[in-house]
């Protein structure tokens, strides 16, 4: 098995420069899918088999969810000929069938496993009204059921982008499914410290599994901003322009730019908490450093004790080995 130095480095992640970016001829995205897992977690150092990619598990009241989040790519590449017509071709990823498990100073292992989609998986981007079961999990079979049954819903024209819409509303609706699931881990970490009426039961481990966690969601929400602001970057939308079209299949700028505020909201968010569990933690361990002190202060006055008892005795023992002499022995004997 291969380390996990060696799939870092085969990760491939080097943005490319921008003045290479073109939207209208290729694009990368970058997303994540969550799938509940039916695996005993043993390790939070997960990838997947198929493409080496991280497998983030969460941490809740110190047992891992369930719940996965997995890396996922999507690319897309156009050419356009003389005569009008044109070329494109999507790249997606493979489902998930098999993870890699390791430890820090371990290889992975392969191991095979069964996943489902989050709560059914991400919210349907189009009213379902012909009663079709929509695919989940591949996003390949996903694209075709979407160009089978709502083709109708594009103007295909001498544009090849057209066909990449349902691509980027898939990919913008896991996101939205990541959202929620986010907000709800970090509704878990408040409650966690509002409902906290008395500190005195709590120690250095409980701080330092809450400092983890929460330092875990800063580093993931803003990585996950950083991941759409490069997808607003591919797709050629900038922010503060209002998308000029309201057609929901036209473009996905609306989308990605809803997507990134709450994401720039979630990040915020656990800043805030981070912000107020250095409070609750600097009340802990000045609790805890005020114990050891009070340990400090009783053994010293046990020592003093022991001390002057000893001084006590010691004079004793001393008067009576004096006392208890052989006559030749004593003070001013010759002896």
């Amino acid at each position: 098995m291969s380390s996990k130095r060696e799939m870092d480095h085969r990760a491939k992640e080097t943005p490319p420069l921008p003045s290479l970016i073109n939207p209208q001829k290729t694009w990368c995205l970058d997303y994540y899918a969550l799938r509940s897992f039916e695996y005993k977690w043993k390790s939070n150092w997960v990838r997947c088999f198929e493409n080496g990619r991280r497998l983030e598990l969460s941490r809740i009241n110190g047992d891992l969810d369930d719940i996965g989040i997995i890396g996922r790519k999507s690319s897309y590449w156009s050419k356009k000929h003389e005569n009008g017509g044109w070329d494109a071709i999507i790249v997606v990823d493979e489902p998930v069938r098999n993870i890699l498990v390791g430890g820090p100073d371990e290889q992975y292992e392969k191991v095979s496993v069964q996943s489902r989609p989050y709560q059914g998986g991400y919210r349907n981007f189009i009213d379902d009204t012909d009663g079709q079961t929509r695919p989940q999990g591949c996003l390949f079979t996903e694209i075709i059921y979407y160009c089978e049954h709502y083709s109708s819903m594009l103007e295909i024209g001498d544009d090849p982008l057209v066909t990449t819409i349902f691509l980027q509303k898939i990919v913008a609706s896991h996101y939205m499914t990541l959202i929620k699931y986010v907000k709800s881990l970090l509704n878990h970490l408040s409650f966690r410290l509002s409902q906290r009426t008395k500190l005195g039961d709590l120690n250095t481990d409980w701080v330092e599994h809450g400092w983890s966690d929460l330092m875990v969601w800063n580093w993931r929400c803003n990585k996950y901003c950083q991941r759409v602001e490069a997808i607003m970057t591919s797709l050629g939308i900038d922010e503060d322009s209002r998308p000029l079209s309201t057609d929901n299949m036209s473009s996905c700028a609306k989308d990605f730019i809803g997507i990134h505020r709450h994401l720039v909201t979630l990040r915020q968010r656990s800043e805030t908490l981070a912000s107020d569990f250095n409070g609750v933690a600097t009340i802990v361990l000045n609790r805890e450093a005020l114990r050891e002190a009070n340990r400090s202060l009783q053994e010293a006055r046990s020592v003093r004790v022991l001390t002057l008892l000893g001084m006590l005795f010691l004079s004793l023992s001393f008067v009576s080995s004096l006392l208890s002499m052989a006559k030749d022995y004593l003070p001013g004997a010759e002896k």
